[in-house]
């Protein structure tokens, strides 16, 4: 789950001629859009694939479902992290029941991809 959370948070750097996902997501943080692509351009992480566990599949889809859900705070818009408030409607959705075993798994993802993004925008802001 971790490994997930960091690969979203931190691996997806564009490539193949498409869209750069990572500066769109940043920008979408509301990080300024030239910080964005600065930071977006940080290739410390590793594209391998990220295998997904079967036990873990529900939070992993039920953590990208509330991709768009993320708090934002301070003068760079660093995330601080999910909207609770969102989390049951978009599991009823998804058809997923949000347990409080589910809910701490949630919770791990959202720590890891935290820390992962403001790593990088620390790492960007000292370059």
């Amino acid at each position: 789950m971790r490994a997930a959370a960091g690969a979203w948070a931190g691996a997806r750097q564009g490539g193949g001629g498409g869209p750069d996902l990572a500066v769109e997501d940043l920008i979408a943080f509301g990080l300024d859009p030239v910080d964005a692509e600065r930071i977006g351009r940080i290739e410390d992480v590793d594209d391998d694939a990220v295998e997904i566990w079967p036990e873990h599949e529900a939070v992993v889809r039920l953590f990208l479902a509330l991709s768009t859900q993320w708090r934002v705070g301070g003068m760079a818009g660093a995330p601080l992290g999910i909207d609770y408030a969102s989390i049951e409607t978009t599991g009823r959705l998804l058809g997923i029941e949000v347990t409080p075993a589910v809910f701490e798994d949630l919770r791990v993802m959202e720590a890891e991809a935290r820390d992962v993004l403001l790593r990088r925008i620390e790492e960007a802001a000292n370059r």
